[in-house]
């Protein structure tokens, strides 16, 4: 070592070698070592380890990638099955227009919810019993139709669990709301899927005159079906019936000539003591209940803005141009918004009772004054005097 390092400050080669490479002998090669069990080594257990080595390279991994390719072929992006996709193409390519319920019967026939597909629905015993019972309080649930995919029996069984669910039937079991709780977490996926195929059908329609083109009603209807599995309310029903303990019995307390609610925002508007006369009929404890769910509701804000962004006047919209249109949505909850509203209204309470003061009573109100109308006149007609013509002589 002490001739090494006195060659590496005498020879300019050594000296170079230690400045370049770090040793006075010039490159070396570099030797990794890998710490392995002296049992792997051993001679005696070559043949284990030669076992392992095929069951999880040769054996187990060609059986995991081959799964995932097998169920990756067979679902979209949104992890919804191909088969599905197919059967929303050829139903709603058939009209344009598809109303709430045709479109709760053909989402409810999706593959999603047949039993070899989803191990999470099952098919029980009890199901030959609660699913009669349950089909007779559903209406319009056509569960007799021929027409492929709506005859099978799991798109019946969601068909009817679904309606039971909307409808908020008493006679619903722990089994049924473990179902309900598959399906209705799947119906925004499926929703979705609905609303990609009918804008593929869209671009499609220009060039096939055999495929209908889906109107904007059918649109709406898919969103709605989204908001009812939500809710667990049909589409026509009134929304104070998504507040807790809230009941029909109440609703017509709401339906009135003198205030007619019809949002849950005018509820929210309503004074203390005015919404608690109505809903006299709950404790204190449901109240307060109803109150917590109705000041957390969300309400949405949007702004709309058009424009075109290539021209230099960027709000003049012309003909054939390219618009831009930036949607912003803002979510508060609907106790902000009553705060906001009353601090920016006036009282209206009390300039109504101001009014009524001001006004004079009915007893007080001096009688009306009897309007004298001057009798006309008419007009005598002069009468008219003949003259007498002189006879000439």
């Amino acid at each position: 070592n002490i001739n090494k390092a006195y060659q590496a400050l005498t020879d300019e080669v050594t000296r170079r070698n230690w400045i370049d490479h770090g040793n006075p002998d010039g490159p070396q090669a570099t030797q990794f070592g890998i710490a392995l069990p002296s049992w792997i080594v051993d001679k005696d257990n070559s043949v284990f380890v030669l076992g392992v080595y095929v069951a999880v390279f040769m054996v187990m991994l060609p059986l995991v990638v081959g799964t995932w390719w097998y169920r990756s072929i067979k679902y979209s992006a949104d992890d919804i099955l191909l088969r599905t996709t197919q059967m929303l193409f050829g139903i709603l390519a058939r009209n344009s227009l598809h109303n709430v319920k045709k479109l709760i019967m053909v989402l409810c026939s999706a593959f999603e919810f047949e039993e070899s597909n989803n191990k999470e629905l099952k098919s029980r015993k009890s199901d030959n019993v609660q699913l009669p019972l349950l089909m007779r309080e559903c209406k319009q649930l056509a569960e007799k139709t021929p027409l492929y995919p709506f005859r099978y029996l799991y798109s019946i069984k969601a068909r009817t669990l679904l309606h039971s669910y909307c409808n908020r039937s008493p006679s619903l079991n722990e089994d049924n709301w473990l179902d309900i709780g598959v399906i209705t977490k799947k119906m925004p996926a499926l929703v979705n899927e609905a609303i990609n195929v009918c804008f593929q059908l869209i671009i499609i329609s220009k060039r096939q005159r055999n495929v209908a083109t889906p109107n904007l009603q059918t649109f709406e209807n898919l969103m709605r079906i989204n908001v009812m599995a939500v809710q667990a309310l049909w589409d026509n029903q009134h929304p104070l019936f998504q507040l807790p303990h809230f009941t029909e019995d109440m609703l017509k307390y709401f339906m009135t000539k003198r205030s007619n609610v019809k949002t849950l925002l005018q509820f929210a508007q309503l004074s203390e003591k005015e919404r608690k006369s109505r809903l006299r009929m709950l404790s204190e404890e449901e109240y307060d209940n109803m109150m917590r769910v109705l000041w957390s509701m969300p309400y949405i804000d949007m702004n709309v803005k058009s424009q075109v962004l290539d021209d230099e006047n960027t709000m003049t919209i012309s003909a054939s141009s390219i618009v831009t249109v930036t949607c912003t949505l803002i979510r508060k909850c609907l106790r902000d918004v009553v705060d906001v509203i009353e601090e920016d209204t006036p009282d209206v309470a009390k300039d109504q009772e101001e009014e009524k003061e001001a006004k004079k009573k009915t007893w007080q109100k001096q009688p009306k004054k009897q309007k004298t109308t001057a009798k006309k006149k008419k007009p005598v007609p002069k009468k008219k005097t003949k003259k007498k013509k002189k006879k000439k002589k």
